[in-house]
């Protein structure tokens, strides 16, 4: 089937390679576009209708609620991954790692200092909303009981974390990205905010704002990196600190800590119903993150890189770091 859908590929010049300078026009550089787009938006729903209904009727009576939870953002991730694979093997005879996703040598470490800076920039928000009064706080004595709780907690929120960084700065923004960078940002931003918009408070200004500006901060640590593990770690850690570190809700949703409980006043620096994520604190933040992000995260560009077709212009810099700046995430150059 693979064979066949390759050489179905190549005889309607879906493939990038292919030599027909006809391909590159604008009009066919649009049309494969969304081929793309809808072979692989088929392919991860496709099972997911199929898997999604049986793991609800049949384990979820069966699981306590966080395992349920856990297994089905891990069959999100899976058909999402596979999705991908296909797409790259069919459309560009490539493999996940062309899209950041591989598992070579730096990933784990790509993946936790990315958690670490999540947890610390939520901790800074938690500590300016103490130190202005805005919230009381109480610490739960129990902390070896509190151990399955956090595990759990942390299993869900990478979970999730994995689906929405592989949906929103995965293959789908990187197609966009490969054809324009800004529309590749626009729209994808766009449809991560809409994954929150059913949340609670969601719908004003402050989380809409943020949810686009940490938005451009994982696309800046993937685009500096060319690894997805950044961000799937700092998505990771920001959602498990706020929720299960600190207590406070998760993108208008309660979470509840077993360590820490803390009440938050609303108000336009802390976000009202939406949680931290919707306040000007987190806003500061981000925008922190963002510049630190562009000046000290710094990477050779892989090989083979999916978005390899991007123009210097579009393309923020991938070379090695300038004499005397500090790589902060960093992993041998490819040969």
């Amino acid at each position: 089937m693979f064979i066949f859908f390759r050489r179905w590929a190549a005889g309607a010049n879906l493939i990038d390679t292919h030599p027909d300078p006809a391909t590159t026009a604008a009009p066919y550089v649009r049309v494969r576009l969304v081929v793309k787009l809808l072979t692989f938006a088929a392919l991860m729903l496709g099972p997911l209708i199929a898997l999604v209904p049986i793991a609800l009727l049949v384990f979820s009576p069966l699981l306590p609620e966080a395992v349920a939870a856990i297994l089905f953002n891990g069959i999100l991730a899976a058909a999402t991954l596979a999705a991908a694979w296909f797409c790259l093997r069919v459309f560009d005879g490539s493999s996940l790692r062309a899209i950041g996703i591989g598992l070579d040598r730096p990933w784990w470490r790509h993946l936790w200092v990315g958690a670490s800076a999540g947890m610390l920039m939520v901790g800074v928000c938690w500590g300016v909303f103490v130190l202005f009064g805005w919230a009381l706080w109480q610490v739960n004595g129990d902390f070896v009981g509190a151990a399955p709780a956090l595990l759990a907690g942390w299993g869900f929120c990478l979970t999730v974390a994995g689906v929405e960084e592989l949906l929103c700065r995965g293959y789908p923004f990187q197609l966009l990205a490969r054809w324009k960078l800004p529309v590749g940002v626009i729209l994808s931003g766009l449809f991560f905010a809409s994954l929150h918009l059913t949340n609670a408070g969601a719908m004003a200004a402050g989380p809409i704002v943020n949810l686009m500006t940490v938005h451009v901060l994982f696309v800046m640590l993937y685009l500096r990196t060319r690894s997805l593990w950044p961000p799937i770690g700092l998505h990771a850690g920001w959602n498990f600190a706020v929720g299960y570190l600190f207590g406070m809700p998760v993108s208008g949703e309660p979470a509840g800590s077993p360590l820490v409980r803390t009440e938050v006043a609303p108000n336009l620096w802390t976000g009202y119903e939406f949680g931290p994520e919707g306040g000007l604190v987190v806003t500061v933040v981000l925008v922190v993150a963002i510049a630190v992000s562009w000046a000290g995260v710094r990477q050779c560009r892989p090989a083979p890189d999916f978005l390899a077709g991007l123009s210097a212009a579009d393309s923020p810099s991938a070379a090695p770091p300038e004499p005397g700046q500090r790589a902060w995430i960093a992993s041998p150059p490819s040969p």
